[in-house]
Parts: C-alpha cells; structure tokens; sequence
C-alpha cells in the first residue's frame, strides 16, 4: 500500500469512527469536528491464505450468484451442506500452467475447466453429465491469484432450476 492511500485510509477510518460514534467529545468549542490523522504507513507484504480451502463436498452459495461464469475463491460462501445452498464442490484440480505462465484469456481458462470437470461429474454425482439435473460451473483463480502462482481450479454443481440444494449431490444420480 503506498504511503498516501494509507493515509487516505486512516482519515477515512478516523471520519468513519467519528460519524458513528455520537458523542460531543469529539467537537471542539467551535463546533468543528478534530480529526487526527498519520500521515506516515507502513505496510508489510505477505501472501495471505485462501480464503476457502477449495475440496470436493464443499457445500456453498456465491455471492453473486453466477451462472454461465466461472466463480472465483473469494465468491465463495461455505454452507453446511444440511442447509440450503446453490452448489457443491465435486473435484479439484490444478491447471498445468507454470507459475511463469500469464494469466490466460478468461475464455480459454472457463474452457479448460469446463472440460475438466465435465470428465470427473458422473464418478461424484453417479449420473452422466446430459441426463443430470444438475449443471456445471468452475471455481477458477482471479488475475491477482494466477499472478501470485494459484493454478488450483474446483468444479461446482448446481441445479439447472437454480432451486437449492438440501444434503450433498454425492452419489445421489442427480
């Protein structure tokens, strides 16, 4: 984060506090609001963990719903898979880009992930693929991801009615 944006934010952060808190302690005899602000940040770089661990069963919503995109990690919603929810997890992958690779067209990564999942659907759901009720979407990383070397690609189901799921589509013929 740049020395400015960081002071951006703690002046935002400090108006924010200010706006919420409701109390006159904050307000001087002239009835202006005192603000405080650092104007000096530091900031230390450090790969964050995924947000989801990306393993088939994994019961979710996505937030935005999408259908006929893929869906990213940070779209993820995990749900317990007894409760309502629009997709489930039935394979994980990697793509066989290296880390040096540049992030492909979005087109070509969708295409390759559909492929793949459609080859692994029948052995989790127990029914091929064009009898299913069920559709298919990849899990795929973000330009900031594939930039930082994820090549991790999940596949998705979700009812083609795009009415909720209750329990897991494991072996279930649907």
């Amino acid at each position: 984060m740049n020395r400015g944006l960081a002071a951006s934010v703690v002046v935002l952060s400090s108006l924010a506090g200010l706006a919420c808190s409701g109390g006159d302690d904050s307000t001087s005899a002239s009835g202006t609001a005192e603000v405080t602000t650092t104007t000096e940040a530091t900031s230390t770089t450090r790969r964050a963990a995924p947000a989801v661990v990306l393993r088939a069963g994994l019961c979710f919503d996505a937030t935005p719903p999408t259908v006929g995109a893929a869906i990213t990690r940070d779209d993820i919603s995990p749900i317990d898979c007894a409760q309502p929810h629009h997709y489930e997890l039935f394979a994980t992958l990697v793509h066989p880009a290296s880390r040096e690779s540049p992030f492909p067209p979005p087109e070509a990564l969708f295409g390759y992930a559909s492929d793949q999942c459609l080859l692994r659907f029948e052995s989790y759901v127990g029914q091929v693929y064009q009898e299913s009720s069920l559709d298919i979407v990849p899990v795929e990383p973000d330009k900031r991801a594939w930039d930082a070397g994820d090549r991790e690609l999940a596949c998705a189901a979700f009812r083609t009615d795009l009415e909720p799921l209750i329990g897991s589509i494991a072996h279930t013929g649907l």
